[in-house]
């Protein structure tokens, strides 16, 4: 890792280990990093200067940035390292803090502004700069086309400011694309007949029958699952978040069996829907495949019953889901059409290389020739900004995608929530009188049930000039599965009640707590019980290693439990909690001894590297199981319950025990019960969007174990 270079950023860095700059956010090394490359691209326009006179930026500054001190180059290194410490992919300038000035000044350095007024007008003064570009937010239109600056995008300005938002220039093209293919939906919004929306207003009350939902005060009450398929029905791009147990899967589910029935009414021909399942993470994917073919069949049975005229939704689903990225690599994504410009931690972002049509309009592309109706994406909160980027890029204009996910789970770990923001964006989009009429008449419902379909908050997104003429979210209110305690415990933690919270889940007792749904422990690091009250659980899954099961009872068992760090490293780590279980039941497994960390018939492990060539990714957990034969030894990855990936150990470059996980590595997976332990003393890692997943990982119980201090910094974050 580089050094500090520069006085100011290793004084900064003395006031940041002693605790005294509220600034906890600083990567004083991306910072240094983002230094280098102000000071490079200055070096570079002097090499390239015909006259060559141009001096080096900070110590005589070219008369373009003579506004521009040393001070202020550290303070846009500082704010540009806020957003790669906080994944984030632009910053609105007006409304950071003053303690950042207050941070520089007690250093001994005077900025050129003292206000974000000044800062904004200071920045305006760099656009000829080659250092930052101001740029206005640009007229997309609904042709997925978007005017592209190919300067602009030649990495000569590594910042650009529009609409006094701060953003990376990669992370800007970013936006910009996302957003020319969300305005190129509004070209494909279908308008049904209105004989074709009673035909499947018929469909959708046998798929969700009124009669089977409870009336309030003698008025029925609103099935927003049904209302959130009929709405995705009509729309080429939605959003259908909810919080554990609000059935997302079971409404995907149903809109799928409307979508054929759609497809059968209108074509003359029996005629298939062709589906893609997908997920960030493996198991998330098998898991949304496996809910999503359940329910079909339910509806189908209920709705069709044995009438074998009707082509079936089922029989149609691909076999399993597939993560994102095996997705992509399939649709020719992920190879040699990408650039891979850096990020200023040191990690890749893949942006697509776009194609220009005639007029010089960027256009994106799918290199796929296969049928493709419908995309389904599950846990969508876990992908960043680059991520969603490339796969709306690689799919068919005519192809109907839909996110489903929860936007106060964790965000992604790269740059851009862009789930979160698209609901944050939409919550304040209205829908039109046509929509809304529409909407009426698939559901039965009148406007005034429907008001509350419609949320009011202010739109919050940065790039949102060009309003589209649909409305993409759909919000599901009412918990089916998650209730009692978890669900007291989310909500309080969604509301960021932490009092609450403590009153409430609170253990006198350091032991065990065997009755209780949620338990939280105080436990600082010094006074934390002896692991074994933690790891207790994993004893039915050793008992099955120890007689050599089979990998579907392995597979069954290792559901049960899971233990859930903050993070890797430490004596509350992953790496330690994994080495202790296994070291806790090497004894009782095996009792001629077994090397703690070896490979043995039964151990769970977690991939923690993308292998397309072997169809593994990030994420994926598999089991070690030995060959009845050879006694040779192979990683079992589950796809369905009947198949699975067989890979030899050697083949797989990195991966970790996974008895415990992050929170992170966790999302998209759910289990029986759930212990979290949360880290005193990485407090930096600590989130309520982390407490809100670790908690929504569990089906029946939850018990965490974090010191009171760094359970109030987790509710602060």
């Amino acid at each position: 890792m580089s050094q500090l270079k520069h006085p100011l950023l290793r004084e900064l860095s003395k006031l940041v280990e002693q605790e005294r700059s509220s600034f906890k956010w600083i990567d004083l090394y991306s910072s240094q990093f983002i230094v280098d490359a102000f000071s490079e691209c200055s070096q570079r326009e002097k090499n390239t200067t015909a006259h060559n006179d141009i001096p080096d930026l900070f110590d005589n500054p070219p008369e373009q940035i003579i506004a521009l001190n040393k001070a202020d180059i550290i303070v846009l290194a500082l704010m540009c390292s806020q957003l790669v410490s906080q994944s984030k992919t632009h910053l609105d300038i007006m409304k950071l803090p003053q303690e950042l000035m207050a941070s520089v000044k007690a250093c001994g350095y005077r900025p050129s502004f003292n206000s974000n007024e000044e800062l904004a007008e200071a920045l305006s003064h760099l656009n000829q700069a080659n250092i930052l570009r101001v740029v206005a937010c640009s007229n997309i239109d609904s042709n997925n086309c978007l005017p592209l600056d190919e300067e602009l995008f030649s990495h000569q300005a590594p910042l650009i400011l529009c609409e006094n938002k701060l953003y990376l220039s990669k992370y800007w093209f970013l936006h910009q694309s996302f957003e020319a293919w969300l305005q190129s939906r509004s070209n494909y919004v279908e308008r049904l007949e209105n004989s074709l929306l009673d035909d499947l207003a018929e469909t959708l009350n046998k798929v969700f029958p009124k009669e089977s939902v409870e009336n309030v005060n003698n008025v029925q009450e609103v099935n927003w699952q049904a209302v959130s398929a009929a709405h995705t029905l009509m729309n080429p791009f939605s959003l259908i978040t909810g919080g554990p147990g609000t059935g997302k899967t079971t409404t995907a589910a149903s809109l799928l069996f409307l979508l054929m029935d759609k497809r059968q009414r209108q074509a003359s021909v029996q005629t298939t829907l062709h589906v893609r399942l997908l997920a960030p993470t493996g198991k998330a994917a098998v898991k949304l495949a496996d809910s999503i073919r359940h329910q079909l069949k339910r509806i189908e049975m209920r709705v069709l019953g044995n009438d074998l005229t009707r082509l079936r939704m089922s029989d149609c689903l691909p076999e399993t889901g597939e993560t994102v990225h095996r997705f992509l690599y399939e649709m020719g994504g992920l190879r040699d059409s990408f650039q891979r410009p850096k990020r200023f931690n040191g990690d890749e972002v893949l942006i697509r290389r776009s194609e220009q049509n005639s007029q010089g309009q960027v256009s994106a592309i799918s290199s796929s020739k296969k049928p493709l109706d419908v995309v389904i994406v599950d846990e969508s909160s876990m992908m960043d900004l680059a991520l969603m980027v490339e796969l709306v890029s690689l799919m068919p204009p005519t192809t109907q995608l839909i996110l489903l996910g929860d936007h106060y789970q964790l965000p992604a770990v790269d740059p851009g929530q862009v789930f979160t923001e698209c609901v944050q964006r939409f919550s304040g989009y209205q829908q039109s009188s046509s929509e809304l009429a529409s909407l009426c008449r698939l559901t039965g419902y009148s406007k005034e049930q429907l008001t509350e379909f419609e949320q009011v908050h202010g739109s919050t997104h940065s790039l949102n000039k060009n309003s589209l003429n649909f409305q993409p979210l759909c919000i599901l209110r009412k918990t089916f599965r998650f209730d009692g305690e978890l669900k007291i415990a989310a909500d309080l933690i969604k509301a960021g009640e932490l009092d609450g919270f403590k009153k409430r889940f609170w253990c006198a007792s350091e032991l065990y707590n065997q009755g209780s749904t949620v338990t939280w422990y105080d436990a600082e690091l010094s006074e934390l019980p002896d692991y074994a009250n933690m790891v207790n659980a994993y004893s039915g899954y050793f008992n099955l290693v120890a007689n050599e099961a089979s990998l579907i009872d392995l597979a069954r068992q290792f559901e049960r439990f899971q233990i859930l760090c903050s993070t890797l490293e430490g004596p509350l780590g992953v790496h330690f909690i994994n080495t202790y279980i296994e070291q806790r039941f090497n004894s009782a497994c095996f009792p001629n001894g077994k090397i703690v960390g070896e490979l043995y018939h039964g151990k769970a492990i977690l991939v923690t590297r993308n292998h397309p060539h072997l169809g593994i990714y990030n994420g994926d957990i598999g089991f070690v199981i030995k060959d009845e034969s050879s006694d040779n030894l192979n990683v079992h990855f589950p796809i369905t319950n009947q198949n699975s990936i067989i890979v030899p150990p050697a083949r797989i470059k990195e991966w970790q025990s996974a008895y415990a996980m992050t929170v992170h590595k966790s999302q998209g997976s759910e289990y029986e019960q759930v212990g979290v332990v949360l880290a005193d003393y990485a407090k930096e890692l600590l989130s309520r969007a982390l407490l809100y997943t670790a908690l929504t990982r569990s089906q029946k119980r939850c018990d965490i174990w974090v010191g009171d201090e760094a359970l109030n910094t987790a509710f602060e974050a």
